[in-house]
């Protein structure tokens, strides 16, 4: 593919990722030199009944979420019996990527990546587009430090047909709500909401909630167990922010916050609160003894904020 020239304007300069079902390419206009970033759909998945459909829908889906928080689709291309989608390119890094290398970040970060994605979500889910898939390697931080969501790739319109091929699994096991678990086929705007708590505790903690062996092990943790409060694995985590993430991450979706705009009010609070110590020259962590977090931590059990 290097080198190849798409619709005698986009010109492939070098590979940027590969996965099962697609890989991505950087592009470059050759008159207006300009970078683009190129999907193409695998080849064994062109002969799969419905997975064209599925990538066209991916195109159709994203192209309508106009918005500065979420990665633009520009085309859709069938050439030389190859499926593409033309993208925005954003020079940065992922979010996986990111904590990775940090191991974990700062209220102060989440709280920055969080606003940007939560505003971004709530806009497709204003139009009807709910993301289904929802984790760190699907968001990207731009140089400038904007976060930007991508890869709609299993969204859905809601009320429209799932377009989910027999025994494909749709949405990754890490960040899958109990509800897309048991029932996929009934699942709304609040299973995103769930899916984005989890990547904010992975952002404070450095790992997800649920992990196993198998996917089916995963699952049913999502199910049936209960989280572990990222304040007992990160004891500098605020008692605030540990609440926000436990009710995001409510088994029951009536029992989460109902809808993205909801979780930006708490997230955007805590950060003004943030901004606020911040000014008055108040470091809440070197004021917090083993003794003050012990306390918040029973407080936690005894009487939780939004359980």
């Amino acid at each position: 593919m290097i080198g190849k020239l798409l619709i005698n304007k986009y010109q492939i300069i070098s590979e940027l990722g590969e996965g099962g079902m697609s890989n991505v390419y950087l592009a470059e206009h050759v008159m207006l030199k300009r970078k683009y970033a190129v999907k193409m759909l695998a080849d064994h998945l062109l002969k799969t009944p419905g997975f064209k459909d599925r990538f066209f829908k991916e195109g159709l889906a994203q192209a309508q979420l106009q918005h500065d928080n979420i990665v633009q689709v520009i085309d859709y291309i069938e050439e030389d019996g190859k499926t593409f989608l033309l993208m925005d390119y954003i020079e940065g890094e992922c979010l996986d990527q990111l904590i990775n290398r940090k191991g974990k970040l700062s209220e102060s970060e989440c709280i920055q990546i969080m606003s940007d994605i939560l505003v971004a979500l709530n806009f497709a889910h204003e139009k009807r587009v709910i993301h289904r898939d929802i984790k760190p390697s699907n968001i990207i931080i731009s140089n400038s430090g904007k976060a930007k969501l991508m890869d709609f790739g299993i969204a859905i319109m809601m009320g429209d047909k799932r377009m989910t091929a027999t025994g494909t699994n749709i949405g990754t096991s890490w960040y899958m709500s109990p509800e897309h678990v048991t029932r996929p086929k009934e699942i709304d705007h609040r299973s995103d909401v769930y899916s984005i708590g989890i990547v904010l505790y992975e952002m404070l903690t450095g790992d997800v909630p649920f992990d196993g062996e198998t996917d089916y092990e995963i699952k049913d943790s999502h199910v049936r167990k209960a989280v572990t409060p990222p304040i007992d694995i990160n004891q500098s985590i605020s008692l605030e922010m540990n609440n926000i993430v436990l009710k995001a991450l409510a088994k029951n979706p009536d029992d989460r916050f109902d809808g993205c705009m909801d979780f930006l009010d708490y997230i955007e609070e805590l950060g003004d609160e943030e901004e606020r110590l911040e000014k008055s020259g108040i470091n809440k962590e070197s004021e917090r003894t083993a003794i003050d977090k012990e306390a918040k931590k029973t407080e936690i059990e005894k009487n939780p904020v939004f359980i």
